[in-house]
Order: C-alpha cells, then structure tokens, then sequence
C-alpha cells in the first residue's frame, strides 16, 4: 500500500506492477516491466538510465542513452531454472514506495538486475538503474526520496531525483571490526544483504547475511 494509503500495488507473474484505488480496487494504471528496449518511442522524454561500470578509479554509474537494450536473464539460465526442483521465479518481486508515495521502486524477476523507479503523478518511468549482480533489497529513507539498493556486493547503490552513486563499504581497522573481519570470506568484504534506515532518516545500517 501507498504511504499515503489511497493506493494498492501489487505486482503480477506479466511483469505488470498494477496500481489500485483502495477504496474501490478500480485498477488505475499498469507499469509495465515487459519493455525489450527503451527507444524514444516507448518511454518518457526525461528518462534516466544508469549502469554500474568498472573503471581504474573503482565502481561508478555510467549514464547511458536511448536506444538501450535492458538486459533479461539469458536464455540457458532460463532454461536451467525451469530444469530445476524449484520453480522459476518471474514476475514483480519488490515493491518499495517512497515515503510521500511520489515514487516506487520494483524489480521483476525477468529483469533480476535492475531496478525500475516509477513516478506516481507522472505515471511513468523515471529512471532504470542495471546492476552488475542481482538486485536483492531496496530500502527508501523515510524522510526523503533517497533510495538504498543492495546486490550482495561490498557496495551500497543509492539513487536519489538529483542522480546515482556507489559507495564501497569502509572497514575500520579497530579491534571489532579485526574481529568482524576474521568471520568473513576471504576477500574480508562486508557483503549488504538489506539496508535499515533510522526513522530519522538522518542515517542508516549495512546488513550483511551474518
């Protein structure tokens, strides 16, 4: 549900995430996450669209240009997950709405590395951001339109109206974190599994699975 309570969202195996009214469930509008490529055509005027690059400075976000194909899970791997015991995951996934319910961020399982940020007055889609690994979390601060989203890397991604950024995980050479450290994968990076704001919204906590 909307922070404000006047909408219902729920996301659906056809890669729709449908808006509701709460009051009298009429289905308002449909974001659609089936698009192949984002053309001048299919989107926005105003779209921004970001891509986590390497480069020899470290992890940065590249903005990048329509037309761009939105990368789908490979087909072997589709493959190999309808092979498996499990059943294949598709479809909405993650539903987060910003606070004053202006924006909501999802992820669909077609599209398990990016993250779709929709705007709620424009009715339309505000930003794509595409990820190196697997999106797993997205956390908005509840006092502003910052956005946390986490890949299980050693690198927390934030968004904001303003633009993107990436930020390594810092680990302090005092004797807790010595201790922390020991408990970690070799690489003795703090990989995020979830983000926790403060209700503040002044500060937030990197979860790591441990």
């Amino acid at each position: 549900m909307s922070a404000n309570r006047q909408y219902v969202l729920a996301g659906y195996f056809d890669q729709k995430l449908r808006l509701y009214n709460s009051l009298s469930w009429r289905e308002l509008f449909a974001f659609d996450h089936s698009l192949e490529k984002l053309t001048d055509e299919n989107s926005p005027e105003v779209l921004n669209i970001y891509q986590e690059s390497d480069s020899r400075d470290g992890i940065f976000y590249d903005a990048v240009s329509r037309p761009y194909n939105i990368p789908h899970l490979p087909l072997q791997q589709q493959v190999a997950v309808k092979a498996s015991s499990q059943p294949p995951k598709r479809g909405i996934s993650i539903i987060s709405v910003s606070f004053d319910s202006r924006f909501v961020a999802s992820k669909n399982e077609n599209t398990p590395r990016c993250v779709w940020i929709w705007d709620m007055v424009e009715m339309s889609l505000n930003s794509l951001l595409i990820q190196q690994s697997e999106v797993v979390d997205l956390a908005w601060c509840p006092k502003t339109h910052n956005l946390n989203l986490s890949t299980s890397s050693s690198r927390l991604f934030l968004w904001s109206p303003k633009g993107a950024s990436v930020c390594q995980v810092p680990l302090s050479t005092g004797n807790f974190s010595k201790n922390l450290a020991s408990k970690l994968p070799e690489s003795n990076d703090l990989c995020v599994k979830k983000v926790i704001w403060n209700p503040n919204g002044n500060s937030f906590a990197a979860l790591d699975k441990t």
